[in-house]
């Protein structure tokens, strides 16, 4: 019997369920939307980094393109967007800044802060 119970309980506690990742963004790019609703297919083409799943078994499925022109993001120095090459929707997004000493990282990122907003989105 407290078997059952600790089966009813997993499933209507809401922490075991994810929280939508579709309404996850960095910058303005959406996970679950199509990399075509905000480039161009001449701009995906030319800014494809070619052979980056060379490792995978089927290394067509996926594509990345890479990211650093400040007209299309804000607040990195690159960014890659993984997407699925049949329906081009994105998958992940990466971004990240290049500092040459650690510590101005640490000045100009509180990681702290950084940490508590992904453990509001996605829990602890």
């Amino acid at each position: 019997m407290k078997i059952f119970y600790l089966f009813i309980f997993l499933i209507f506690n809401s922490k075991v369920f994810a929280n939508d990742i579709t309404k996850f963004a960095v910058e303005d790019f959406q996970i679950g939307s199509k990399i075509t609703d905000y480039f161009s297919l001449k701009f995906i083409a030319s800014n494809n980094l070619d052979n980056y799943f060379d490792t995978f078994d089927d290394k067509n499925k996926f594509m990345v393109i890479a990211i650093t022109e400040k007209k299309y993001i804000r607040d990195w120095d690159q960014m890659e967007i993984y997407f699925k090459s049949s329906d081009y929707r994105i998958h992940a997004i990466t971004a990240g800044n290049f500092y040459k000493n650690i510590n101005q990282c640490y000045k100009e990122y509180h990681f702290d802060l950084i940490m508590l907003s992904y453990q509001k989105f996605f829990g602890p």
